[in-house]
């Protein structure tokens, strides 16, 4: 079982943001999938590429998509 957070910033200056617990999860850590406020090829994670682990505290660019995954190690 998996758990995904998306958040769209749609604000014109980047913000800080607290991730909550994984629901299903709650001693995981989040990994980034998506976020487009990187350049490219970082924005995007490659299908079969290992997935970067995010602190608690997410600084989102401006106008930028997030897609984070708490996976449970079953």
């Amino acid at each position: 079982q998996a758990d995904y957070y998306a958040f769209f910033n749609a604000y014109w200056e980047p913000l800080d943001i607290t991730l909550p617990t994984p629901p299903h999860n709650p001693q995981g850590v989040w990994h980034r999938v998506v976020d487009t406020g990187l350049p490219a090829p970082y924005d995007i994670n490659a299908y079969g590429q290992p997935l970067v682990p995010v602190d608690t505290q997410y600084q989102m660019a401006p106008r930028s998509i997030i897609i984070l995954v708490c996976a449970r190690d079953d």
